[in-house]
């Protein structure tokens, strides 16, 4: 009889232990959930060619891949170009996609690849094509591998290099000698404790309204040296920041934000028993050396005044209004061009930026010079828009809202009240 009622007392135990190992299990799948990325291959106008490949890079997380045809592709080829991979030979073979039906590649673990479909483009207009994939980590392309000429900065060609120079300098006079690891920055959506990681705000449709871009090895021991040198002993609050322009990022560094302004002036704020306290302090040697990193994911300043002979302006948009889904419409009628030339030439800048949705819409203006300046638009009410995380305010007059732009674009759902 004691045998038979220990035997049930060890089977009650089993039940609960499973019972809970269960719960475990449950509440793992519901918080980590495999996420879904579309990937956009942008078809560019007149495009001839055979495969036109995606800016963004993918990086499997097992040695098998699952694709799915997204929005606005139909029945094509799809396939991957190696970035980073050991055996350059094995991506040769596309293979055929549907609308609804699963691809499956092999692939390897940890490589890094573009996607590429087989689309010609015969129209005037640029059009863009989604792929689905998930159990992947993506990243931005490179500026160098996409090509920076069609960007313009404040800065010079001669200037641009001169600040590459001084960069190279630093590294020489300051830094043991490194290798190549600033190229194809990824960003993150947290950042992470003990290491100086970079707020940013990039111009293009995102899930998040902030990333984080963290460098690697003596990047950060440089830094990080920097940052923790840096004499941020404040004084009474007194807006010591007036009559400067943000550069659009953020430096964090554990606990602290640091926000960035144009001629290398660094300004925090804490509090403690005198009340709000701010350091407002010059560090440009730390904000150039952030910057050069910046521009290779195409993070670069841009001033609105030169927002001059638009010759077409695309409007991407996925946001509540539109249901989730993505709109994408290009304007080249002139006379509206013109009117959004005055409105963004002579936006104004506002200083701490504005929460307005302008993750959700990307406004691409192309300029007679070749410039593609790309713009956050707001998809509230607001008037205002980013640019790499600059913010300005574009109204003409005080009685304005975002519905004077919006109406413009009547293929995209739109309304605010």
């Amino acid at each position: 009889m004691k045998s038979v009622l220990n035997y049930k007392k060890t089977t009650l135990w089993i039940m609960i232990a499973t019972a809970a190992v269960l719960v475990i299990l449950v509440v793992c799948f519901l918080t980590n959930p495999t996420r879904e990325y579309q990937i956009r291959i942008t078809i560019p106008a007149g495009s001839t060619e055979t495969f036109c490949y995606s800016d963004e890079e993918i990086s499997p997380k097992g040695n098998t891949l699952t694709f799915y045809a997204g929005e606005g592709l139909g029945d094509t080829e799809i396939a991957l170009l190696p970035v980073e991979v050991r055996e350059e030979n094995a991506y040769d073979e596309p293979a055929y996609i549907t609308q609804g039906m699963p691809v499956k590649m092999d692939v390897e673990k940890g490589a890094w690849f573009k996607i590429g479909v087989n689309i010609q483009n015969p129209t005037d207009e640029s059009m863009d094509v989604y792929v689905s994939v998930k159990n992947v980590e993506v990243r931005i392309a490179s500026v160098k591998e996409v090509g920076d000429s069609s960007l313009s900065t404040e800065q010079t060609p001669g200037e641009e290099d001169a600040a590459q120079q001084e960069y190279i300098s630093l590294q020489a006079e300051e830094m043991p000698v490194k290798n190549d690891t600033i190229q194809n920055i990824m960003l993150y959506e947290q950042p992470e404790a003990d290491k100086v990681c970079i707020k940013v705000q990039p111009s293009m449709i995102r899930e998040n309204a902030y990333y984080y871009y963290i460098p690697t090895d003596k990047d950060q021991e440089w830094l990080s040296a920097q940052v923790d040198a840096l004499d941020l002993d404040g004084q009474p609050f007194d807006r010591r920041w007036e009559g400067h322009k943000e550069k659009g990022w953020q430096i964090i560094y554990n606990d602290m934000e640091i926000r960035v302004f144009e001629g290398g002036y660094l300004y925090y704020t804490y509090d403690d028993e005198k009340g709000m306290m701010e350091c407002f302090i010059e560090a440009s040697k730390l904000c150039d050396y952030i910057q050069i990193m910046l521009r290779e994911i195409g993070y670069l300043n841009y001033d609105v005044s030169d927002i001059k002979h638009i010759v077409s302006a695309k409007l991407d948009v996925k946001s509540t209004f539109t249901g989730g889904q993505f709109y994408s419409q290009t304007i080249t009628d002139a006379e509206t061009l013109q009117k959004f030339e005055e409105w963004f030439s002579n936006a104004k800048y506002m200083y701490g930026g504005t929460e307005c949705g302008t993750q959700y819409a990307c406004l691409e203006l192309t300029l007679a010079n070749g410039d593609v300046v790309k713009l956050s638009m707001a998809t509230d009410s607001c008037p205002n828009f980013h640019i790499d995380g600059v913010a300005y305010d574009y109204r003409p007059v005080s009685d304005w809202n975002n519905s004077e732009f919006y109406k413009y674009f009547n293929e995209i759902p739109w309304e605010y009240e």
